[in-house]
């Protein structure tokens, strides 16, 4: 089943909100197991003046000094898998997809320079409580000038994209950070708006899809070996989407309620199975309950398939 959630921001400066959202979030760890990717914004809608010389420095202490405090804040939770800076914040710097609102007037390569900052001061407050959780880069699609960038950041420990193109657009995408940046990736975000009952359709079609091509190029697997984790985006509808950015779609990628919440449980199961044919070792008792897991499931072909 679902192993980690994400979450896009979180609050630090409300001690009743922290105090709930610990409470929440370990009980959910204590049931399920479940950990959370922590999002930080890294100064994304914050207008802040990054191209003079004495504002950026301003700036960038100001989103440090955030980031800073939402890990003396959380890392020493039992349910924290890591920490996530930006949420496809390349997309808005000069030349972006989103330049003409121009939240963040830097061009590429001082954007990456700057996002390297961040997850540095990230680093050291996580290296000063002695904690060892991944920092991963949140990044919208994937180039090849921006993989050479990324390439030269020394503060993150992976890669997330989030995605939403087809099969061969991964594998593009994989094979790319393969080549240029040695470094695992989460796909984190990936999801199909749907509504009516064939949109619903056609979203399970792609879930599966896309969920089945990162889990052929895990880790440890024979595809391009290097994909660690995978976010279904979303777990719910979020109608103020469709206003916010005027997109009626946008508002409808939950999954829960939804055909996919079904379809998606039974394809975990399935990959769950998989795994337990899997040895952890070599060695002769690993093997065998490998084995004796393979001679369990009544309908070889269809788990094998």
């Amino acid at each position: 089943g679902i192993k980690t959630i994400r979450i896009y921001d979180i609050s630090i400066d409300n001690q009743e909100d922290v105090q709930r959202i610990k409470d929440i979030f370990r009980k959910v760890y204590e049931k399920y197991g479940i950990r959370v990717l922590i999002g930080n914004w890294a100064g994304l809608y914050s207008n802040m003046d990054l191209k003079d010389t004495r504002a950026r420095v301003r700036a960038i202490v100001k989103v440090q000094v955030n980031a800073m405090k939402l890990i003396d804040t959380y890392s020493h939770e039992p349910w924290i898998l890591g920490w996530q800076v930006g949420n496809e914040n390349n997309y808005y710097v000069e030349g972006g997809i989103f330049s003409q609102k121009n939240n963040l007037n830097l061009s590429l390569s001082e954007y990456y320079r700057f996002m390297d900052e961040v997850a540095g001061a990230m680093r050291d407050i996580l290296g000063f409580y002695r904690q060892r959780q991944i920092i991963i880069l949140g990044n919208g699609d994937l180039t090849s000038e921006e993989a050479t960038y990324i390439s030269q950041m020394r503060n993150i420990d992976a890669l997330g994209i989030n995605f939403y193109g087809d099969e061969n657009r991964l594998i593009e995408l994989l094979k790319l950070v393969e080549e240029k940046i040695d470094k695992g990736v989460f796909i984190t975000e990936m999801g199909f708006p749907a509504t009516r009952e064939a949109e619903q359709v056609a979203q399970v079609e792609y879930l599966i899809k896309i969920a089945l091509a990162s889990y052929d190029n895990a880790a440890g697997r024979i595809g391009k070996d290097n994909v660690l984790m995978a976010f279904i985006h979303e777990a719910t509808d979020q109608e103020w989407k469709a206003v916010d950015t005027g997109i009626p779609h946008e508002a409808h990628f939950g999954v829960l309620g939804k055909l996919s919440e079904k379809e998606i449980q039974k394809l975990f199961f399935q990959i769950e199975r998989k795994n337990q044919m899997i040895p952890k070792t070599s060695s002769s008792v690993d093997l065998t309950l490998a084995a004796w897991s393979f001679l369990e499931i009544k309908d070889y072909q269809s788990t094998l398939a």
